[in-house]
C-alpha cells in the first residue's frame, strides 16, 4: 500500500479519495508487468514505472472514450518515458554530405514510365 500512496503523491493525487482506484490501477499494472515480463530493480523504479503506466492508461481511456474511429491499448512500451521511447526508436538527424549529391539531367527523362516492365 505504501507504493500506492507514493505513486499517488508522485502523480499529485489525494490518497484518501484515490486508494481504491490505485488498487485497481496497480492490478492493471501488475498484469501488464506479467504479460510483458518486466522487472524493476528498486521500489523507486517500480513507483516511477507505475506512474508512467497510469498516465498512459489515462490517455488511452480518454482517447478511446472521445472517438470511435480507432482504439488505443497498452503495449510493451507503456512504461517507458517519452525520452526512453524516442531513444529506443533510434532516430538520428541525417547528415547531408555535399560530395555525395548527384544532380540528374532532367532533359533526358521520358514523359512516362511503364513500371510493370
Amino acid at each position: 500500500m505504501n507504493v500506492l500512496k507514493t505513486a499517488a503523491s508522485f502523480m499529485g493525487l489525494s490518497t484518501e479519495v484515490t486508494d481504491e482506484s490505485h488498487v485497481l490501477m496497480e492490478g492493471k499494472f501488475i498484469d501488464h508487468v506479467a504479460t510483458y515480463g518486466l522487472s524493476f530493480g528498486t521500489e523507486e523504479e517500480y513507483t516511477y514505472r507505475l506512474s508512467l503506466f497510469a498516465k498512459m492508461d489515462e490517455y488511452i481511456e480518454k482517447t478511446n472514450s472521445e472517438q470511435s474511429s480507432y482504439w488505443l491499448g497498452h503495449n510493451r512500451f507503456s512504461t517507458l518515458s517519452e525520452h526512453e521511447y524516442k531513444k529506443m526508436l533510434g532516430k538520428k538527424p541525417a547528415e547531408m554530405n555535399a560530395d555525395r549529391v548527384v544532380e540528374l539531367d532532367e532533359g533526358s527523362s521520358p514523359d512516362s514510365i511503364d513500371w510493370r516492365t
